[in-house]
């Protein structure tokens, strides 16, 4: 997964509200404004991993260097586990149906369980690695390292996935029928939600060596991948590349991300542009670079 830089850009600019309660999420991101938020506002650091949205309405945000809780006014850190143990390098998120919210990390997973935070171990392999995906799957969750697809539930861990890619996972995505998308820097599989092992390639006609970053489908059943060459769109009629529209040119693509008006956003090095009815409108973010 790539990540983003100097301030909450992506993510948030298409969440965050403003009020000192929980975020509410039933609302669409077109209901909200943008502000940005960085260092002075008392977020520990201005790299941010992941953001996500959880159940109670609040955002955790992944920064290389802590865990922190945001209620749309203030960051509170959490450098530590309940045992006292630092926490490595948050990664990815992911809540199952016992409302335990998840947290992949360069060491392992570790949870949210009524409100304490502690460690989970899964196996000596998964317990050492960098988790870079995360996804609730029924009563389970779909654990990803840097090479092989785990599925756990009720304590028992099985593997689903081994060594079928060249390179690393970088995230785990749902369909809208909720089937799986699996992405690795060289492709993207599809796997069937009622048998994993029926897998589907939706990367075709990706060029070579593209160094793919994210996928995303949208309601119309097309693929978007963005790559570091640009964001290309996987449908029917074939795969094309995004041209330039309205005098934009996508070139390196960090993040995807759908809301649920079905407009798309795309992370880019220097910020975030969002494709709605094939045009691009850019969003524009101090910094050099919001992304990384």
């Amino acid at each position: 997964m790539r990540y983003l830089k100097s301030c909450l850009a992506s993510f948030l600019l298409a969440i965050l509200s403003t009020s000192l309660c929980a975020l509410d999420p039933l609302r669409t991101p077109t209901q909200y404004h943008y502000t940005e938020w960085n260092m002075t506002h008392g977020l520990p650091y201005t790299a941010v991993r992941n953001v996500y949205q959880a159940a109670d309405g609040y955002l955790m945000i992944a920064t290389r260097v802590a865990l922190n809780r945001f209620d749309g006014i203030q960051f509170t850190g959490i450098p530590k586990l309940d045992n006292g143990e630092t926490i490595e390098e948050p990664v990815c998120f992911g809540e199952d149906t016992q409302n335990r919210l998840w947290v992949g990390t360069f060491s392992g997973v570790i949870w949210r369980v009524n409100g304490r935070w502690q460690r989970h171990p899964l196996n000596a392999e998964l317990d050492a690695a960098t988790i870079c995906g995360l996804l609730p799957d029924g009563n389970g969750m779909l654990v990803a390292n840097t090479k092989d697809l785990f599925r756990w539930e009720n304590g028992k861990l099985t593997q689903v996935l081994s060594g079928i890619f060249n390179y690393a996972y970088t995230s785990l995505r749902r369909t809208h029928n909720g089937d799986i998308l699996v992405i690795s820097s060289d492709c993207v599989l599809r796997l069937a939600k009622d048998n994993l092992s029926h897998q589907t390639l939706v990367s075709k006609g990706i060029p070579p060596n593209s160094e793919i970053r994210d996928a995303v489908e949208t309601a119309d059943g097309s693929y978007w991948i963005g790559t570091a060459d640009g964001l290309f769109e996987v449908s029917q009629a074939g795969t094309r590349r995004l041209p330039e529209l309205n005098n934009l040119q996508i070139g390196i693509v960090r993040r995807l991300y759908v809301d649920r008006d079905d407009n798309l956003w795309i992370g880019i090095p220097n910020g975030l542009i969002r494709l709605r009815n094939n045009r691009l409108e850019p969003v524009l973010i101090n910094g050099d670079e919001t992304l990384s």
